[in-house]
């Protein structure tokens, strides 16, 4: 029988993979592009799934294609620049946000089938954040020390840096890491993968909508389109 620490490490190493490489290919690609590359994962998820044998493509293909067309057109800023595109001017940057999209699908496909065998989702969750958290402390430790990292902050760093960064981490630790860690852990207890991948597109949206409430940005007629076309496809995926 796997072991909630065994699959907790593994789903942690997908995770640590994909966020580390994903910080590397926006060193050297744009936000806009790296954004719409890794979001690649509503794509892979059920393409992989169907070479696998587990989930009908033919099945959820209308909603690949909506979420595609609708993460395209958040992606871009000019919707008439998609014909000058070409896949054979891919950097370094663009190659690697598509090893981060790659690891995200396997983390996904893999939790479907965990914890449909580990039936604990509180357990599950909290191995792979604390495999996760293991692995990224190992890795920063190592970056740091290579350098004069902590020495330059430490000389730095401010009671105002430090009250804010304690705020910064409690709200990314409590709401955008360990609420989602369960919540998906315990959502693919029942969603198929692939059907997941595309609920997942839809963050864009939610990113979109946050803004417009919280921040008064405007939205343009095509992140709306977008919008619609995402939801969409969630909506035909359940």
């Amino acid at each position: 029988m796997i072991s909630y620490y065994y699959a907790g490490f593994e789903l942690g190493l997908y995770l640590f993979l994909g966020s580390t490489i994903q910080l590397e290919a926006l060193k050297l690609t744009t936000a806009s592009k790296a954004a719409f590359i890794v979001q690649t994962t509503s794509v892979l998820v059920p393409t992989i799934e169907a070479i696998l044998g587990r989930f009908p493509f033919k099945k959820i293909l209308p909603s690949v294609v909506l979420a595609s067309i609708g993460i395209i057109l958040f992606s871009v800023d000019d919707p008439k620049s998609l014909g000058a595109l070409d896949p054979s001017q891919l950097n370094l940057g663009d190659s690697l946000a598509l090893f981060a999209a790659v690891f995200y699908s396997l983390h996904v496909i893999r939790l479907g089938s965990l914890s449909s065998k580990l039936r604990d989702t509180f357990r599950l969750a909290r191995a792979k954040t604390i495999c996760q958290l293991c692995i990224a402390s190992v890795y920063a430790t190592l970056a740091l020390t290579s350098t004069d990292g902590i020495g330059e902050y430490l000389d730095n760093v401010t009671f105002n840096d430090l009250q804010a960064s304690a705020l910064i981490l409690v709200w990314l630790g409590a709401v955008t890491t360990a609420y989602p860690q369960w919540a998906q852990t315990r959502g693919q207890m029942s969603v198929p993968p692939s059907v997941a991948s595309i609920l997942y597109s839809t963050q864009p949206v939610w990113s979109s909508i946050t803004a417009f409430v919280v921040l008064s940005e405007q939205l343009p007629l095509k992140d709306i389109i977008a919008g619609v076309a995402i939801i969409s496809a969630s909506l035909l995926a359940i």
